[in-house]
């Protein structure tokens, strides 16, 4: 055994920002929007100094950007006082660092020393607001910086999406930002809470890094590291259902990434996890379909019964996986086992989640499912955990429109309340009479993250950043330019998911290489504005100017046609309708 010390060493760089508006401050307080031109600056003494706040008094900061913070760095200026104590609270609301934050998994609310002429470091949480109290009954506070840490992942952003309804790419944008803020550098559920990996988490989180980034060595990091655990701990997290994510993800990462290399390395623990999946129904199959968790959304009104659908599409992507491996016998044992599944299968109409992934696995008809279940309340019991489920049920059912009103509604109920951000849980009915998260709460009006929520989700506990919630990028990306993963060797398919939507054929690259990255190929499209407003439009090229872009996913240039561009996600290449 060596006698080295552990390191790790850091992939992310971190950078400082100001915050970007002063929110509130109480009476007293000077200089507090100077605090906005400085950041990462060195103590110094004979500088003025940019804000003071004098005994007991406050302000309130935000931090508007899409980076993943992670605490602040404090300069006081020169001033006769020795150390002095400043409580910091960090939110995800207003509401949230004037009230008493909630501490689960890290520290929102902490009392610091800070010492005249030197520089302070705290907080190990995400957070948008910060509100600093002097607690000294005589000193006043001379604060030259009080700037956000953001560590910044090098991974290259390189999917976009746009069209002409700006609530879609707002929605489409939200999600990035949640899901940015979520790496740290692994893929943690939430930036605030539980600041952990979740396997659930993880398979949301798997898809939207799928339509932004080439790769992203956060995923198969993240894999690895639940691999450790649950090779020692037998359940991912501690919990059995979560097993089934495992096999989700690993299909999903390769469906998007085609990291071979990532695959093979997976051949043992996939061997053990397919074992304990495959043996848990042998063995009590009664067990296996009873009393799993979902949909945390809904523990409280999910059937004792609602786990097959989700153990059904786990095996069948256990069944894929081991056609990859060339594992026979756990193909032919998926078989056997999903017929047994289905054969034991009973339609349940809660939680909506579990009747989606009935429709996705082939065990009920899609538009059965959703006139049985989805278009009941379809505004109601909803969870941003299988969000991505519903409105593929939705597409596959005909209703693609209907699935984009409900995005936008649901989704965009999040930022007509300020959000920047996807929450953890959400319910339409909490935003009635709500104020906005970004705003003092007000006589009158709800505080939604104070007074909102249910069962783990309550109140300030409720996660304002949460990763599961970011898979409708997938969705977007896949139903409005009905572009797909293809797999090796295929020729690449056109598939119109809805008349009035544009859609993509995406080509294999010459000779049946990589299809995530083809080399050369060709991205072509038809389509023509829908009813619901929704136009995925190129424009005609201004004279002199670049082009207006329109960004699919594939590499290479084509020709130009009628003066039409459409430029490429990866490296800006240009390809056409």
């Amino acid at each position: 055994m060596s006698n080295s010390p552990a390191v790790y060493r850091e992939k992310r760089s971190v950078s400082y920002l100001a915050p970007t508006r002063v929110v509130w401050k109480s009476s007293g307080v000077r200089g507090a929007e100077r605090l906005k031109d400085v950041a990462g600056e060195t103590a110094t003494i004979w500088r003025a100094p940019g804000a003071q706040i004098p005994p007991g008094g406050s302000v309130i900061l935000e931090y508007d950007t899409v980076e993943p913070l992670q605490g602040v760095r404090i300069s006081r200026g020169r001033d006769v006082a020795g150390s002095v104590n400043a409580r910091i609270r960090f939110g995800e609301s207003v509401s949230e660092v004037v009230n008493t934050p909630n501490n689960d998994h890290s520290m929102h609310d902490i009392v610091l020393p800070l010492s005249a002429m030197g520089i302070g470091r705290v907080g190990n949480t995400g957070f948008r607001f910060l509100r600093l109290d002097n607690l000294d009954e005589k000193a006043t506070l001379n604060l030259r910086e009080i700037s956000a840490e953001a560590w910044t992942h090098p991974a290259k952003r390189v999917g976009f999406f746009e069209c002409s309804n700006e609530r879609l790419n707002a929605i489409y944008e939200a999600c990035f930002t949640t899901l940015n803020k979520c790496i740290s550098p692994l893929l943690l559920d939430g930036t605030k809470r539980d600041r952990l990996v979740w396997m659930g988490d993880l398979y949301n989180e798997i898809r939207a890094c799928g339509v932004l980034y080439r790769r992203h060595s956060a995923i198969p990091e993240s894999l690895e590291f639940l691999n450790e655990e649950a090779l020692v701990n037998k359940y991912f997290n501690g919990i059995p259902s979560y097993t089934a994510y495992w096999f989700l993800s690993q299909r999903e990462y390769h469906r998007f990434f085609a990291d071979d290399k990532f695959l093979r390395s997976q051949r043992k623990p996939f061997v053990f996890f397919s074992k304990l999946l495959l043996d848990s129904f042998d063995n009590d199959p009664d067990s296996v379909m009873h009393g799993e968790i979902v949909d945390w959304g809904a523990v409280e009104r999910t059937p004792a019964d609602s786990y097959g659908p989700l153990y059904l599409a786990a095996v069948q992507a256990c069944g894929e996986l081991a056609e990859l491996f060339g594992e026979a016998k756990i193909l032919a044992d998926a078989r056997r086992v999903a017929r047994e599944v289905a054969r034991r299968h009973v339609k349940s109409s809660r939680p909506k989640s579990a009747a989606a992934w009935a429709a996705l696995t082939g065990l009920e008809k899609p538009r059965d499912v959703f006139r049985r279940v989805l278009s009941v309340n379809p505004r109601s019991e909803l969870s941003t955990f299988h969000f991505d489920n519903y409105l593929k049920v939705y597409t596959m059912a005909g209703k693609t429109q209907e699935a984009l009103d409900l995005l936008r509604e649901y989704y965009g109920g999040m930022l007509e309340l300020g959000s920047r951000t996807i929450w953890e849980q959400f319910d339409l009915e909490w935003a009635k009479g709500a104020g906005r998260i970004d705003e003092m709460p007000r006589r009158g009006r709800r505080d939604i993250h104070l007074e909102s929520g249910a069962g783990c989700f309550q109140g300030l506990r409720n996660s304002l950043c949460h990763g599961w919630g970011a898979s409708p990028m997938a969705w977007l990306v896949e139903t409005i330019t009905g572009w797909r993963r293809i797999q090796r060797g295929s020729q690449g398919r056109t598939e119109p998911l809805r008349p009035g939507l544009r859609h993509r054929r995406m080509p294999d690259s010459n000779g049946g290489g990589d299809s995530h990255r083809p080399e050369g190929g060709q991205a072509r499209g038809t389509g023509a504005r829908g009813d619901e407003g929704v136009q995925v439009a190129a424009r005609p090229v201004p004279q002199g100017r670049a082009p207006f872009c329109w960004r699919v996913f594939t590499q290479g240039s084509c020709k130009v046609r009628k003066g039409v561009y459409i430029k490429h996600a990866f490296d800006g290449a240009i390809a056409k309708w």
